[in-house]
């Protein structure tokens, strides 16, 4: 590989000067993108070798499967979703990347959900897709029933045309040795059936966009820290902020989208504008970016400085987030309610520009102000004022349609946007008031239609009303103009749905529930 880097680039080049180069921090080397084309070209070449001799030793009787990983690992590497399914041949499998090996916290769960929606526009339409549901190391105690059972019906809303199982331990002799497996199986199989006639590839998401951009590994600036890991770039984070919300989210274009992280140096001017024309959600690192990029002007904030939590700014370190009368309003919770960022290992410091709503401050620990959280403005584009806001080491944002706005589910013509100060992707510690197992909606809000994202059971019949973080009234606003999910109540008699095992709901079409608008 180090010879055929060698004759791209015209020079020879030892491994260590390559790895210097491609990893320096400041705007990218030449050599990262030169980098990126030796992999991509040696990795279409061995898969059209394999094509070719499956072909000829099958006869044309077997056809070829892609088992990917992660989307920012295939970034650095400069993957060509799009040419590597070509030259695989037509009719390609894909086993997507999906959820972890084990168990895992609930938390870290809505990230399997994303990860399927994120790779559905990287594969050509009628491609058989096949997720897999893991328990290494293959014990019946490595992963739960219920979480193999939500990952199996995740799968299978997302469009699964199979599930590849692999649930029973590999040194066991026989599947009947493992009986109380096989019974989980055949207890879950009607739901799945179930499920799989309400689903399909031809099903369209909504919610707020993801975007990705395939070449985020070339774009991005690392931190000097010579690994290539500095180049991967987290496909996850907005989603992983999103959806433990309760707010759906899409691989498609829509009228709200998020922009998290090191993701802002990957997106094209183009398409930064256009995400700044319309509703966006953004977090301190995005805003700190596009300052640099030259669009601080469009953001109703100036980012002063992103602080290190293990290396503080000159005065004290951040220590608490305080809402502001306005935000306390729009959460529906008392003036003056504290969280804590002390686990947030960084979070910009940002400073808010006339005509900028203020939710919330951040505070040092003697509860001094340190700079300002979360915010909503307008931007000018579009010839209205309009913003963006944002979170991973500070803040996030989301725009809502302004007063111009069009017609439901299409790009608006003006958007408000707010932030939250939440560094690194981390939530803040605000969450919805439970009812024993039962999460807590708000009154009057709705949850969003038709997203393989959306699986959080409407409240029992005793619950009530409790108090809303800033970040849900955010996600109120960054989801107006989506359409809302209904849910209705029914049992399982006379055809229908099989009933939820907490409460008994089914997702029908004539029942508004509570979770966004």
């Amino acid at each position: 590989m180090l010879d055929r880097f060698t004759e791209l680039a015209g020079a020879e080049v030892s491994r260590e000067e390559l790895l210097a180069a491609v990893t320096a921090p400041g705007r990218p080397h030449p050599w990262r993108a030169l980098l990126a084309r030796t992999w991509r070209e040696a990795q279409l070449e061995v898969a059209a070798l394999l094509r070719d001799t499956v072909a000829t030793r099958s006869g044309g009787r077997s056809r070829l499967g892609l088992m990917s990983s992660g989307l920012g690992a295939a970034s650095v590497e400069g993957r060509d979703w799009h040419r590597l399914f070509r030259t695989l041949g037509e009719g390609t499998a894909h086993r997507p990347h999906f959820a972890p090996y084990g168990d895992a916290p609930a938390s870290s769960l809505a990230r399997s959900v994303a990860l399927l929606e994120l790779q559905r526009p990287l594969r050509p339409a009628d491609a058989e897709v096949a997720p897999e549901v893991e328990n290494w190391p293959h014990t019946e105690w490595s992963k739960s029933d219920t979480q193999t059972w939500s990952e199996m019906v995740t799968a299978t809303f997302s469009g699964a045309d199979a599930l590849l199982l692999n649930v029973l331990p590999f040194t066991a002799r026989t599947p009947q040795a493992h009986a109380r497996t096989g019974r989980m199986l055949s207890r879950s199989r009607p739901a799945l059936r179930w499920a799989a006639e309400r689903s399909g590839p031809d099903l369209l998401t909504l919610g707020v966009g993801l975007p990705w951009y395939g070449d985020a590994g070339q774009a991005v600036r690392t931190r000097g820290s010579g690994s290539m890991r500095d180049l991967e770039v987290d496909e996850l984070a907005g989603a992983a902020f999103l959806l433990p919300l309760g707010t759906p989210v899409t691989a498609r274009q829509s009228a709200v989208s998020v922009l998290f992280g090191d993701l802002a140096w990957a997106a094209p001017d183009d398409d930064v504008r256009r995400l700044l024309n319309g509703g966006l959600l953004l977090d301190g690192a995005a805003a700190a970016i596009l300052t640099e990029r030259g669009y601080g002007d469009q953001l109703g904030v100036q980012v002063v400085e992103v602080a290190e939590r293990d290396q503080p700014s000159p005065g004290a370190a951040y220590a608490l987030e305080r809402l502001t009368a306005a935000g306390a309003e729009a959460a529906g919770v008392l003036p003056d309610t504290l969280a804590s960022v002390n686990n947030q290992p960084r979070i910009a410091r940002l400073s808010a520009v006339a005509g900028t709503q203020v939710w919330s401050r951040i505070l040092d620990a003697r509860q001094e102000h340190w700079g300002d959280g979360l915010t909503l403005a307008r931007n000018d584009l579009g010839g209205q004022r309009r913003g963006t806001r944002g979170r991973r080491p500070a803040f996030t944002a989301a725009q809502r349609p302004g007063p111009g706005s069009r017609a439901r589910g299409t790009e608006p013509r003006g958007g408000r946007i707010c932030g939250l100060a939440a560094g690194d992707r981390r939530p803040s510690s605000h969450r919805p008031v439970r009812r024993g197992r039962q999460p807590v909606p708000a009154r009057g809000d709705q949850r969003l239609r038709r997203s393989c994202t959306a699986h959080r059971p409407p409240a029992g019949r005793n619950a009530r009303p409790g108090p809303r973080h800033p970040a849900h009234a955010a996600r109120r606003t960054a989801t107006c103009s989506l359409r809302p999910l209904p849910w209705r109540r029914r049992g399982t008699d006379g055809g229908s749905a099989p009933r939820n095992p907490r409460d008994g709901v089914e997702l029908t079409a004539d029942h508004p529930y509570a979770v966004g608008s």
